[in-house]
C-alpha cells in the first residue's frame, strides 16, 4: 500500500517489535528510519499502516467500513490527489468515510468524482 501511495519510491516498510518503523527506498539510499521522512511521506505510511491493519483484522469477505480523521492535511496537492486515486480504486469493494476541515482536500476529491458532504 506504501508503495503505490508513494509513486514506487519506497519498496517495503519494516515494523520492529517495539514499534519502530524503517523504510526501504527505490534509490540508493536503501532502510532508513521513518523519522528521516518528510510530515507528508511520514503521513502517507501512517495510512498505509492503518488501511494494512485493517485488512489483517478483518475476515476474508468481512466488509468493514474505514473511517478516517484528516488523514491528508499533511499532504501537498500531489500526494493529495495520488491519495484520493488511490483510495477511489482502493474502496471499489470497500468503504472509506474520510472526515476534514480542509477545504482543499474536499475540492481534491470532487475533482476525482468522489462524493462529499458538507457537515
Amino acid at each position: 500500500i506504501f508503495t503505490r501511495l508513494s509513486d514506487d519510491r519506497y519498496l517495503s516498510v519494516n515494523v520492529s517489535k517495539s514499534m519502530e518503523l524503517s523504510i526501504t527506498t527505490s534509490d540508493a539510499f536503501g532502510t532508513k528510519e521513518s523519522g528521516y521522512l518528510s510530515r507528508g511521506t511520514e503521513d502517507q505510511l501512517y495510512l498505509a499502516m492503518r488501511l494494512a491493519v485493517a485488512e489483517l483484522i478483518t475476515n476474508e469477505g468481512e466488509k468493514l467500513p474505514i473511517f478516517a480523521d484528516d488523514s491528508l492535511s499533511q499532504y501537498d496537492d500531489g500526494r493529495t490527489k495520488k491519495a484520493f486515486s488511490f483510495l477511489k480504486e482502493y474502496a471499489k469493494d470497500k468503504q472509506i468515510i474520510m472526515f476534514t476541515c480542509h477545504s482543499f482536500i474536499k475540492s481534491a476529491a470532487e475533482g476525482l468524482d468522489i462524493k462529499t458532504l458538507d457537515m
